[in-house]
């Protein structure tokens, strides 16, 4: 699960854009965090991860935020009903009082 504890983006997770159905469930947890306005966005993105970056994936390909889990403070959940190459997690106030908070579990659909 990538986390961040501090205001940043975390490692990409590469998606499979060849498993039927593409469903994938994203989920953001806090895991204890209790103070400080916690504040997170989840992003995807269509580029490929493999392709080569002036410095870095993560920095230059292009990021959407994902429906429902933009600029959120509590747990939530969001599905991708679309191919994506990638999501990552975006925090812009890990609040206090978690570890390792906010986290993002990522979970596709389908068989290969």
């Amino acid at each position: 699960m990538p986390a961040n504890t501090s205001a940043g983006d975390s490692a990409p997770v590469v998606l499979d854009q060849y498993i039927s159905p593409t469903d994938t469930l994203l989920v953001v947890e806090l895991f204890g965090n209790t103070s400080s306005s916690p504040s997170y966005t989840v992003k995807y993105s269509p580029d490929d991860p493999y392709a080569t970056y002036a410095t870095s994936y993560a920095a230059n390909a292009n990021w959407y935020s994902v429906t429902g889990l933009t600029t959120l403070a509590t747990d939530t959940s969001a599905t991708l009903v679309f191919p994506a190459r990638a999501v990552k997690l975006t925090t812009v106030n890990p609040g206090t009082g978690g570890t390792q908070t906010p986290q993002l579990a990522v979970i596709q659909a389908g068989v290969r």
